[in-house]
């Protein structure tokens, strides 16, 4: 999430899955190993372009393009994983450009069980029957910010500031609330 003007708020953005979603603090609560190598070879011809840092936590690969500083690295990690506020977390899940396929139905309702009070999942599928499925009517721009991308369907600033609790459909935009 990039920063909104009238919104204070500290940020971590990390693209996970459920499975990672679902043991997150034990993800982030380990320690953090810096590598040479990825297991990915795309990744790895991409460093041979240009360095960047490699780290591991647990068995998840984290790719910080924008450093070459190792030490650097690590202590911005341990920073942002120390101010993690476990009782504020939001968890945004993208069905992403794809053409709707069956399995993202199954990686939907999976997301939805997630224990986290606050997660939203933004698809352009109609009649999930979801609980934290909001309904958006177009492609997902990934140069703008989820404010720009998703404000005009849902009250994101309100969201975050936990307005009306988990009620997601109070947070839905509707035509006479513009």
């Amino acid at each position: 999430m990039n920063h909104h003007p009238n919104l204070t708020f500290i940020v971590c953005t990390i693209r996970l899955n459920s499975r990672e979603l679902k043991n997150l603090r034990n993800y982030l609560e380990s320690p953090l190993e810096i590598v040479n190598k990825s297991r990915y070879e795309a990744v790895n011809q991409e460093r041979e372009k240009r360095d960047f840092v490699i780290g591991v936590l647990n068995d998840v690969e984290i790719h910080f393009l924008s450093s070459q500083n190792t030490l650097e690295v690590v202590e911005y990690c341990n920073n942002r994983i120390q101010r993690i506020n476990w009782d504020n977390i939001f968890i945004t899940f993208n069905q992403h450009n794809y053409e709707w396929e069956e399995k993202y139905l199954s990686l939907i309702a999976e997301f939805d069980k997630l224990y986290f009070d606050y997660k939203i999942c933004f698809s352009n599928q109609e009649n999930l029957n979801l609980e934290s499925a909001v309904l958006i009517n177009k492609r997902i721009d990934y140069t703008a910010t989820v404010v720009q991308n998703y404000s005009k369907y849902f009250d994101i600033i309100a969201w975050l500031n936990k307005k009306y609790g988990n009620n997601y459909q109070k947070y839905r935009v509707t035509s006479e609330s513009v």
